[in-house]
């Protein structure tokens, strides 16, 4: 064993880590307590590790270079150079014979190094530490400091559909503040001299104090395989229960989000697209983390899929609790919900918002993008009259 996975500066469980590969060769547990929940095994582990680090891509000529001028050879190995740090949570690994401290390395209170592969991939590792290496997600990201607080920044590549992501998770934080029931990331929207969408950017939900934990790891990896839908639902409220929410409270949440991407079309709220927060000094969860990384919504990959009988039949595929628009609309049907939707915002704002912002002189994206958003509504009213009011 030459690495200890620590929890802040406490052991979690030994490592035995191939240097070249960065994958994990074997595990030994010390602190079960400390453990993400059911990472407790090689396999578990290995997964684990895998997820936790950034997806570079060979495919991408600032990729290579930037693997081969710091020695990388896998996204693994790349993660462990940076010790695992991450700006989710406390967990990192630590080599055996070292004496490093959580205080004076973690990304929450100390320097870190920007590392933007869109811009400069000559950056060497040996300026210091990044939190790149365990920043994972679709969109091209970075972290920076600004104004002593820890932003994450992320890119639309010049691309009509990373402008739309980034438009959609700012849309996204708009319409959570509107409904107010449930606290969401404040996105802000980066563009260039002529108004073109750049990125967007946010403020981290996290600190030194409290983590998150996405729901992912809050459930046995066998369930997973095993489960769909409304049981799998099952389960990841009685762990959020057994974690020492309140059942209203996680059935509410659950409802909620379920109402809200069902409205934006969200396709991505995989079990790593949300989660709760954990006070990392006391290891106890205090409710759940804001809504965040809405951008693979509002028919951000097909525009014109709004015409597609399937969207129209409710059979576009999704990633999450249910595999469909049709399983996610029936699961509303059971749930109670308070939420008000006369104060959303009008599918008029919706045009108004994408084709002022979009920056492109095509008003078939806002006009069908505001089309898809009236019709989940609509949806929703016919089809569950006795829990939304309009």
């Amino acid at each position: 064993m030459n690495y200890c996975l620590m929890h802040k500066d406490d052991v979690a469980c030994q490592l035995d880590m191939d240097l070249n590969t960065g994958n994990v060769l074997d595990m030994k547990v010390v602190s079960p307590e400390l453990m993400s929940l059911y990472v407790d095994s090689k396999r578990a582990m290995s997964d684990w590790w895998s997820m936790r680090s950034i997806p570079i891509s060979v495919k991408k000529a600032s990729d290579r270079q930037f693997m081969r001028i710091n020695g990388i050879a896998t996204k693994e190995q790349f993660a462990l150079k940076n010790l695992g740090l991450s700006m989710s949570d406390c967990y990192w690994v630590r080599p055996n014979g070292t004496d490093f401290k959580f205080k004076d390395i973690n990304f929450f209170d100390n320097f870190f190094v920007k590392i933007d592969l869109n811009r400069d991939s000559s950056v060497k590792l040996s300026d210091g530490l990044t939190p790149l290496a365990t920043t994972t997600g679709q969109m091209r990201k970075y972290w920076h400091i600004k104004g002593g607080k820890r932003m994450l920044f992320k890119s639309s590549e010049d691309r009509l559909e990373g402008r739309l992501q980034c438009l959609n998770e700012v849309f996204g934080w708009e319409f959570h503040k509107r409904i107010g029931k449930h606290a969401a990331v404040k996105y802000s929207l980066s563009t260039n001299a002529n108004g073109d969408i750049k990125g967007v950017s946010c403020a981290a939900f996290t600190s030194a104090d409290l983590e998150y934990v996405p729901m992912l790891n809050m459930v046995k990896e066998s369930e997973l395989i095993s489960l769909r839908g409304s049981k799998l639902k099952g389960v990841l409220i009685d762990s959020c229960v057994s974690a020492g929410l309140k059942k209203s409270d996680v059935a509410d949440f659950f409802s909620y989000l379920a109402v809200s991407d069902f409205i934006m079309s969200n396709k991505d709220r995989h079990l790593n697209n949300f989660g709760l927060l954990r006070d990392s000094n006391t290891m106890r969860y205090v409710g759940f983390a804001p809504v965040f990384d809405s951008g693979n919504s509002m028919l951000y990959d097909n525009i014109y899929s709004v015409d597609d009988p399937k969207f129209k039949l409710l059979k576009t595929e999704i990633s999450g609790i249910y595999d469909t628009d049709r399983k996610l609309l029936a699961s509303l049907k059971r749930c109670n919900s308070d939420i008000d939707l006369t104060v959303l915002p009008s599918s008029d704002y919706v045009y108004d918002f994408y084709r002022s912002k979009l920056n492109i002189d095509d008003g078939r994206i806002a006009e069908n993008i505001s089309k898809a958003y009236a019709f989940k509504i609509e949806t929703i009213v016919r089809n569950c009259p006795d829990v939304f009011m309009r």
